[in-house]
């Protein structure tokens, strides 16, 4: 019988049998292997090749310039939530230029530069979620300690450039939440 012939009459065997459906999912996995193993040694390469500038201190002013809007929309962003409201980040006053007590630690290295540059990038591509995590870790805090009152207060005092241990009200009776 020829192969027309076995066509024809449907009666041919499948040379691989019941795992013929398997055979896409595994050029599929490979595919994906070898994508990633030519990515890995591409950002290997480039990371090699380009060097770390010798005057990324330099650019500290700047860093600290980008990092102040994102200190103050989670501040600010946190108020809105914790008082009730719905998080609107377009009703959020501009935070202007970074404040002269604003002067979070420099970085060690330039990898460390690095970092912190790659962490503004993903705060501004979701700055909802950031905010919405930072509000409920002050939520969190509030719960563990007092009461979200106080954490306003904190929140408020780090702003005006006051230490988070400084700001804290003393209270005279402490309320205590179940975790």
């Amino acid at each position: 019988m020829t192969g027309a012939d076995c066509i024809a009459r449907e009666e041919c065997e499948d040379p691989l049998g019941p795992l013929a459906w398997l055979m896409p999912l595994v050029v599929l996995f490979q595919s994906l292997v070898l994508m990633f193993t030519n990515l890995r040694g591409r950002l290997g390469e480039m990371r090699r090749a380009r060097r770390l500038p010798r005057d990324w201190q330099a650019h500290y002013e700047r860093l600290r310039q980008a990092e102040w809007p994102i200190v103050f929309l989670l501040s600010e962003g946190a108020r809105q939530l914790l008082t009730g409201h719905p998080l609107d980040l377009r009703t959020l006053p501009d935070p202007g230029d970074a404040p002269d007590w604003f002067r979070p630690a420099m970085p060690r290295t330039a990898l460390a530069m690095h970092l912190r540059i790659d962490a503004i990038a993903r705060f501004n591509a979701e700055p909802e979620r950031y905010v919405q995590r930072h509000a409920e870790r002050i939520a969190l805090e509030a719960s563990r300690s007092a009461s979200v009152v106080e954490c306003l207060i904190i929140l408020s005092a780090i702003e005006d450039g006051v230490s988070k241990d400084e700001a804290r009200p003393k209270p005279r009776l402490r309320v205590l939440f179940p975790p």
